[in-house]
């Protein structure tokens, strides 16, 4: 939706990145039972934001706060990036840059305290959420890339964002790592 595209202005891997303007730009993946993570997860992606310019941007995410349903990651103006997993949520400790590639992997790995944890540059954050529900479906938005679901005109990334994964059932890190070069 709006002019989001498939830019090579920016990109960390493959010669392209999906690039949004922060505009009502985001794209739609779709409403399922598979984004309803029920145990383990990893959501990760590489981001450059051109600018901090709408608190709580959507870089990611399936959730909507009327259902009460979900996760996602945001981006704070601060630059400090903002989790949520079905509802349990808090800014990170840490800021990222802009105009730098950054990697950023939201991971649920078991059900002890802290078990939420977001890796930046495969460093996890000190900030932890601890959420062992099974984060739900949200009846009412999408999961959706650039934006907040709900909030498609008002919470919009500036940037551009690239190598989108998501592992249901797998907690692919659950110590610092390398990313890749």
């Amino acid at each position: 939706n709006g002019n989001c595209a498939v830019s090579t202005a920016q990109s960390r891997f493959y010669g392209s990145a999906i690039k949004f303007d922060g505009v009502s730009d985001y794209l739609e993946v779709g409403n399922s039972a598979d984004y309803d993570m029920n145990g383990d997860f990893t959501a990760e992606c590489w981001v450059y934001p051109k600018a901090f310019t709408s608190d709580y941007a959507g870089i990611f995410g399936s959730s909507h706060d009327g259902d009460q349903h979900g996760w996602n990651i945001l981006l704070r103006t601060s630059g400090k990036p903002h989790i949520n997993v079905d509802m349990t949520h808090s800014d990170v400790t840490n800021t990222i840059p802009l105009k730098t590639w950054t990697h950023l992997a939201l991971v649920r790995s078991g059900s002890s305290s802290g078990n939420c944890k977001l890796y930046i540059n495969g460093v996890a954050d000190p900030t932890t959420l601890t959420e062992t529900d099974s984060t739900g479906t949200p009846s009412s938005a999408e999961c959706m890339i650039g934006t907040y679901p709900g909030m498609e005109t008002t919470r919009d990334f500036n940037g551009y964002i690239q190598d989108i994964r998501i592992y249901k059932g797998t907690a692919k890190y659950t110590s610092n790592f390398t990313v890749p070069n």
